[in-house]
């Protein structure tokens, strides 16, 4: 673009970090391409239209299946996709420490607490707060 070369250092084997393109019998699907939105990243949407990518709006979500869970982030039906859940005190609980994590957690971000939070680690802060085992390995 405008005639200047651009040299590109990466230490993995392909170039792009999280975004990983594989093609599949419906077209090409972005893997890891976490976020994309056109309020958050004005630049790249302008460098998406100088190049003429298309983008097309869908869900965000999330969701995880482990051997020992499973859940989503859209809706009931999603939250309880394992009908066991329903039932399961670790889970209910994991559900009360997700409200109270968005409740909380942002604290750590404002100006007045950096050097409260200085050099405290994510496990730390689980512990101090008293999160439990299962909301840090199957939400965090």
């Amino acid at each position: 673009r405008n005639g200047r070369q651009v040299t590109l250092y990466e230490a993995a084997a392909t170039c792009g970090g999280h975004a990983l393109t594989v093609d599949s019998t419906a077209g090409p699907v972005d893997l890891g391409f976490q976020v994309f939105n056109l309020t958050t990243y004005p630049h790249l949407v302008g460098l998406f239209g100088e190049l003429g990518v298309e983008s097309e709006k869908s869900d965000m979500s999330f969701g995880l299946s482990t051997d020992d869970v499973e859940w989503g982030s859209l809706g009931l039906a999603g939250i309880f996709a394992q009908k066991s859940n329903m039932v399961r005190p670790a889970f209910l609980n994991m559900i009360r420490e997700v409200i109270k994590f968005g409740k909380k957690a942002p604290e750590v971000l404002e100006p007045g607490n950096a050097k409260k939070f200085d050099g405290v680690t994510l496990a730390q802060y689980l512990a101090d707060e008293k999160y439990s085992k299962f909301f840090a390995d199957n939400y965090v």
